[in-house]
């Protein structure tokens, strides 16, 4: 028989590798220390890059931060190109022992029906067009520690438009209640309510006529 034994490495040898939290966008720049931020780049298929990002005050008792962003690329065929755009605003202020947050974020994403027979049919631009938006509105009130009745609340909305132009809208609206309450160290008691509302509508129908020989 064979001997399939082998020496193990002593575990001293092995040393884990930390793990570093990575910061959430909105509160970056304001840790890092930098009021703002330009990046740039290009790419193949002719595509532009471009993100900013603008920071005020540090959290004591308010900041307010502002993300871009804007890229776009073009092929080589007709209608092969495509473009989006961000924008992202974000705040809070601090008083009394509460913190009063919110956002507000704008997309824009437009997309192109290029896969038709370009020697056979020349379509309008505005046909083929797939431009897609949405805002994200949210709010809320929290505190930042326990209060007298050893209470931690934090209610909240938040509001989503989403349309394809003249085809599809879209409307949610989210309200969320949370409550805790600290008896003592071992013990406490959660209380979340919440209620969301959804809407969806069909502008119109499109309608396409193809033609085979």
């Amino acid at each position: 028989w064979r001997d399939w034994s082998s020496d193990v490495c002593s575990s001293d040898l092995y040393q884990p590798v930390a793990f570093k939290p990575v910061a959430l966008e909105q509160d970056s720049l304001v840790e890092t220390g930098r009021p703002f931020y330009v990046k740039g780049g290009f790419g193949t298929f002719r595509t532009p890059l471009i993100q900013a990002g603008f920071a005020l005050g540090t959290g004591e008792p308010f900041f307010v931060n502002l993300n871009t962003e804007y890229s776009s690329s073009k092929g080589r065929i007709d209608f092969q190109n495509y473009s989006t755009c961000k924008v992202k605003a974000a705040g809070s202020y601090a008083f009394s022992g509460n913190e009063l947050y919110s956002s507000v974020a704008w997309n824009r994403d437009q997309y192109f029906l290029y896969g038709y027979n370009h020697d056979a049919y020349s379509p309008e631009k505005q046909d083929l067009s797939q431009l897609y938006s949405s805002i994200n509105l949210s709010a809320g009130l929290r505190n930042l520690s326990e209060n007298n009745l050893g209470i931690h609340y934090d209610p909240h909305f938040s509001l989503q438009v989403f349309s394809l132009k003249d085809l599809v809208h879209e409307n949610n609206f989210r309200v969320d209640l949370p409550l805790q309450k600290q008896f003592n160290e071992k013990f406490s008691a959660n209380l979340k309510a919440a209620r969301s509302e959804e809407h969806t509508s069909e502008l119109q129908s499109r309608q396409y006529l193809v033609c085979r020989l």
